[in-house]
């Protein structure tokens, strides 16, 4: 018999032994879901989700047809559908806290010139014009450009300046300023000021072929042009600000299966909605929306648990590294297992 590519149990992977039957599983389901709910001191969702913004994940996810790992996928968008999101209180205060208390790691501009507050200013304006319902609430806070644009959107800001080129080529793009308050298993201090090739040189899975179109695509952004797309990752935990890997994505534990198929509901599907725009010659902005979705409400819809399924039985080589290795990867199809049992 052929196995279903789209089934929940993924061949090939590794699957919690004595695997309990379904009335069992969905008794533990039950607890879990509210043992969760006794320790966060509030129903679902979490306090980092949107149910609204959850539905709509799960309905168009970026895992579409089992897809992981680098890939350009940006698409054309309308200027108003750029910020289309107010802040919420909770997360400008979020927000404001780490720019008070971890303000190195989180805001960076290169300084020396009057060019870098000239950047910022840019950034600054393109935001108001793109989501000028809220911009008003931060107009008068005291701080640089680039903070007062990051504290009125929920979305991080990088700005990308072309660096001088060589022999009449065209220089490559570096990154010269950043309010990065979510970042994901990247730190700061560790990309300010390198070129896109040697930011993304890293990451496992990225073709050369890939960095060249990158930076061609800086290069060619037309000014009244506005290019989103979406990535996915898996975290142990739903903090924003993760600029370390957590133990699930640092280590390839062999325990992590069953010890983590057991707290299903302390994974989360990361998701970020990267743009671009080009603010001037030469000068590129990069904003990022992380959304974070529990990964137990994905058995809610059958589509969408097939393709994670499938993207999950897909992973190999430096794609599987780069999602945080076997051991993690078995630990989430086992616990997408038992789920779905536990919902029939």
């Amino acid at each position: 018999m052929t196995d279903d590519p789209l089934s929940p149990r993924v061949p090939g992977v590794a699957i919690v032994p004595s695997t309990p039957s379904a009335p069992t599983a969905a008794r533990q389901y039950r607890t879990l879901r509210a043992d969760r709910t006794l320790r966060s001191g509030a129903s679902f969702p979490s306090p980092n989700t949107d149910a609204s913004l959850t539905t709509a994940f799960y309905e168009d996810p970026p895992f579409l047809n089992g897809h992981f790992g680098p890939r350009m996928g940006l698409r054309p968008i309308a200027l108003d559908q750029w910020l289309p999101f107010a802040i919420s209180t909770a997360e400008r205060e979020r927000k404001r806290a780490l720019f008070a208390t971890e303000r190195a790691r989180v805001y960076r501009s290169l300084t020396g010139a009057d060019a870098a507050l000239t950047d910022e200013h840019r950034a600054y304006g393109a935001v108001r014009d793109g989501a000028q319902t809220w911009i008003e609430c931060i107009e008068d806070v005291a701080e640089p450009p680039l903070i007062r644009a990051a504290l009125a959107i929920p979305d991080d800001l990088c700005v990308l300046r072309q660096a001088p080129g060589l022999h009449g080529s065209p220089g490559e793009y570096r990154l010269v300023a950043a309010a990065l308050t979510s970042p994901s298993y990247w730190r700061l201090g560790d990309k300010l000021g390198q070129a896109l090739s040697d930011i993304h040189r890293g990451i496992a899975g990225m073709p050369a072929t890939l960095l060249g179109r990158m930076k061609e695509l800086f290069h060619r952004l037309p000014d009244d042009r506005v290019l989103e797309r979406r990535n996915w990752a898996v975290h142990g935990s739903q903090e924003r600000f993760q600029p370390e890997p957590d133990r699930e994505s640092a280590t390839d534990d062999p325990t992590l299966p069953q010890e983590r198929a057991r707290n299903a509901f302390d994974w989360w599907i990361r998701s970020e909605r990267q743009c671009l725009k080009r603010l001037a010659e030469g000068l590129v902005v990069f904003t990022i929306r992380v959304e974070l979705h529990p990964l137990d409400a994905v058995v809610e819809y059958p589509d969408a648990l097939r393709h994670l399924t499938t993207a999950l039985a897909r992973l190999a080589g430096d794609n599987l590294e780069e999602f945080g290795g076997r051991g993690k990867r078995d630990a989430i199809s086992a616990a997408l297992h038992r789920l779905s049992l536990a919902d029939r």
